[in-house]
């Protein structure tokens, strides 16, 4: 399952609406704070929110660019990928061979959520988030997770609106997901 938003766990109001999507946070799960330009974010800030949402402490893991080797090795109940700049994550991302342990994770049960940035990534590819995003890493390629074959646009209000339909048309007939930044999706 995948729960993608514009917006993650960082507010009182999210965290009860993600709250409703999930129910039971008695599992493990891995948080990956790589899109932003800081290093060394040890991702300590998103786990005070997952424990905020009510996931236990101790199940709560966050990848630490600078220690990548402390990752246990087990199965995540979830992966959730906070927002910041959408090529830069999805740059960290490869560059730490995450994108492989999302994809397996994933593909053995593993809800995945992510917002904003989190969110474009599992997305087949980010390269129409350039109308929106900045791309500060310059990678040539922009194949994302491909969790879905649907794209999502995020943040979405009347001031994307003529955004939105360059968008809509550089994807063809695939199906557009336009979030609001109160909205929750669940595919």
């Amino acid at each position: 399952m995948l729960i993608l938003s514009s917006f993650g766990l960082e507010t009182p109001l999210m965290r009860d609406r993600f709250s409703e999507h999930i129910t039971n946070k008695n599992g493990t799960m891995l948080i990956i704070p790589l899109a932003y330009d800081n290093s060394g974010d040890d991702g300590a800030y998103f786990k005070e929110k997952a424990v905020a949402l009510g996931f236990s402490e101790d199940k709560v893991f966050a990848f630490d660019e600078r220690k990548p080797e402390d990752i246990p090795d087990i199965f995540f109940d979830y992966i959730y990928v906070p927002g910041g700049n959408t090529f830069v994550l999805l740059h960290n991302v490869k560059k730490f061979g995450l994108d492989k342990l999302i994809n397996e994770n994933y593909a053995r049960g593993c809800v995945y959520i992510g917002a904003s940035a989190g969110a474009y990534i599992a997305c087949p590819d980010i390269e129409n988030v350039s109308l929106f995003d900045t791309d500060k890493k310059h990678d040539a390629d922009h194949t994302a997770l491909g969790l879905t074959d649907k794209y999502v646009l995020c943040h979405y209000d009347q001031s994307r609106r003529e955004k939105s339909k360059i968008y809509q048309q550089n994807i063809g007939n695939k199906e557009l997901l336009i979030l609001t930044d109160e909205d929750i999706i669940e595919i």
